[in-house]
């Protein structure tokens, strides 16, 4: 956690995207940012490997849009910044397992990621 924290806290980031976190549900948000600068959305895999993360800087407003189970398998993290002038989408999404991904697999997954962006553009 030391290089992460070194990254958080001697520059100045916006957002930090993080993959292979290796995280699950006992590392706290806490134990990631100590000192409550960033608001913290992860994916946790939940087994070993895997995980999504995002460091969004508390200076910036964000919402995370809140997709439907059937995109529970996917690593994936949506959310929008908002700025005066309106919302920028960010979109951070990671699929992980490439070796354990066959043919008809990741035609499934390609299929997935293909729904949800259009859900989250209607």
């Amino acid at each position: 956690m030391y290089e992460l924290h070194n990254l958080l806290y001697l520059h100045c980031h916006d957002i930090i995207l993080i993959t292979e976190t290796w995280m699950d549900c006992t590392f706290t948000n806490g134990l990631i940012d100590p000192e409550s600068r960033y608001y913290v959305v992860r994916r946790d895999r939940n087994r070993s490997g895997g995980g999504v993360c995002a460091l969004i800087s508390r200076q910036l407003f964000f919402s995370e849009i809140c997709l439907d189970n059937s995109y529970s398998s996917l690593e994936l993290l949506c959310f929008d910044i908002v700025q005066d002038y309106g919302p920028i989408v960010f979109e951070f999404f990671c699929v992980i397992d490439s070796l354990e991904v066959h043919t008809p697999a990741l035609n499934t997954v390609c299929g997935g990621i293909d729904s949800m962006l259009r859900q989250i553009s209607a």
